[in-house]
């Protein structure tokens, strides 16, 4: 994922707790899961996010607070 604005962003993976920061604009970070990702974040419009190296859909609006996002191998597809 990459902060295209400063962006609060909570990662957990496998049901263990990553990250909970906020991420400067211009700022990346990349997560691995053997199950699943859930992500929760503040400013939905200002992250961008590739999921096994292809761009996923927008996750929101600026300033939108997404909670609760689940990416699996099963929804990929729709991302």
């Amino acid at each position: 994922m990459t902060a295209q604005a400063d962006c609060w962003i909570e990662v957990r993976a496998d049901g263990a707790t990553l990250v909970n920061r906020v991420l400067a604009q211009g700022e990346s970070q990349t997560f691995e899961a053997r199950g699943e990702i859930v992500l929760s974040v503040g400013n939905a419009g200002g992250l961008s996010i590739r999921v096994n190296d292809r761009p996923a859909l927008p996750l929101g609006r600026s300033g939108e607070v997404r909670k609760n996002i689940i990416i699996t191998r099963q929804n990929l597809p729709a991302l």
